[in-house]
């Protein structure tokens, strides 16, 4: 995966503000005023201070020298700027810096549909007693907001809020280093995500709540403090072609009525498991990397869903893929390999079709049911796998159908 040249724009453009010049305050009340009627507003390079909130309730372009050379800064509560006026606006070529230590969003995108491309938003402060502040750009009110090329860092809560029925469109940027999530939606909000990088955020890299929806492409979830993506309640992810490595937990959570969509990933050394479903959750995973994660390469409990094909599982410290409780799985044409114990373990009351999969080199079984865990295996193949190819337990409900495994049943 590719690590977007927005990232450059966290150290440069902070850089480059210590020896900006401070914009004179009569300049700074023009700029103010003509942002306020709305139009084109153009920013030489330098610090603009405010003294109060800068509030837009009219459509407006503001236009800066760079985001490393024109800073929009301001230490009063509540935010930098707030885009009020409906229709369509814009900024290009700044940075939004908060300053001051009351509760405070950096840019509060209240109504229309607005575009920011080489900005950076940095510095929000979150009040936890009143639940206000800390997002570096937050979208409400069933507001449209498209982001590229920008840097959003260094935030108290996320880098990105979106809420009620917006939408928010993020390509080629970087939301890293934030307090909580470098992205997170909520309420029946939707968010598509191209090529960008979600690193070292202190919760996860993105987070989906309620009934949001998520598209996400090309991108990298890495070093994040919780997971890489964590999708909850009855919100749903689809995710291709990403690298989702080195979290704290799981590569990827799903839990409550949560539903995700897998593809073409490589989901890599993160610190738990590569991929955990549980609650209510389903799963659909398919042509995934789920390689050397430091619990299971799969994991599925409670009542969760999951059907996994043609993936490559390999090298995970303990199971390939690991299912328990009320579980139902289905993987097909899954290569599962060089696991720290069994390739495949189905334990208590699982329901598990297994079919057309190739299990090799595990540390323990190629595929082991054990408890009251049901279900087929049919069509699989196993190879030198340390103990037995395949294990059933004295009261598993598995039904055997031609398999290129070695058998071996619990006396």
């Amino acid at each position: 995966m590719r690590r977007v040249a927005a990232a450059w724009l966290l150290f440069i453009g902070l850089a480059f503000a210590q020896s900006l010049p401070e914009v004179p305050a009569s300049e700074v009340q023009a700029f103010v005023a003509q942002a306020q009627r709305g139009g084109r507003a153009v920013l030489r390079a330098g610090i603009y201070r405010l003294t109060q909130p800068l509030t837009l309730n009219n459509p407006v372009e503001l236009v800066g020298a760079g985001s490393n050379q024109t800073v929009i800064t301001s230490t009063a509560e509540g935010y930098v700027v707030s885009f009020r006026g409906g229709g369509k606006s814009s900024a290009t070529g700044l940075a939004f810096e908060y300053q001051g230590k009351a509760q405070a969003y950096v840019v509060d995108v209240q109504a229309g549909d607005v575009t920011f491309s080489d900005v950076v938003a940095t510095g929000a402060v979150r009040d936890e007693a009143s639940r206000r502040g800390g997002s570096g750009i937050i979208v409400r009110n069933n507001s449209v907001v498209f982001i590229n090329k920008s840097a959003l860092f260094k935030n108290g809560l996320e880098g990105v809020a979106v809420l009620d029925k917006s939408q928010v469109v993020i390509k080629d940027s970087d939301l890293s280093e934030n307090v909580g999530s470098g992205l997170s939606l909520y309420d029946d909000s939707a968010g598509q995500v191209d090529n960008t990088l979600f690193e070292q955020n202190k919760a996860s890299g993105i987070e989906l709540f309620d009934q949001s929806r998520l598209t996400l492409e090309n991108s990298d979830l890495q070093t994040n403090g919780e997971f890489g993506l964590y999708v909850a309640d009855a919100a749903s992810a689809t995710a291709r072609e990403n690298s989702i490595q080195q979290n704290t937990f799981s590569g990827v959570l799903a839990r409550d009525q949560a539903q995700v969509t897998l593809e073409n990933n490589d989901i890599l050394s993160n610190k738990e498991a590569g991929i955990f479903c549980l609650g209510l959750a389903t799963g659909f995973i398919r042509n995934n990397l789920i390689e050397k994660n430091a619990t299971n390469g799969i994991s599925v409990s409670e009542k969760a869903r999951v059907q996994a094909i043609n993936n490559l599982v390999r090298g995970n410290a303990e199971f390939g893929l690991f299912a328990d409780k009320e579980a139902v799985v289905t993987a097909s044409q899954n290569t599962i390999e060089s696991s720290g114990y069994s390739g495949i373990l189905a334990r208590d009351n699982v329901q598990a079709i297994l079919e057309r999969n190739l299990l090799q080199n595990n540390g323990e079984h190629g595929i082991y049911f054990v408890g009251n865990a049901g279900g087929r295996a049919q069509g699989n193949e196993c190879k030198q796998n340390k103990l037995t190819d395949l294990y059933l337990g004295k009261t598993s409900q598995t039904t055997l159908g031609e398999n290129a495994c070695k058998l071996e049943r619990q006396p």
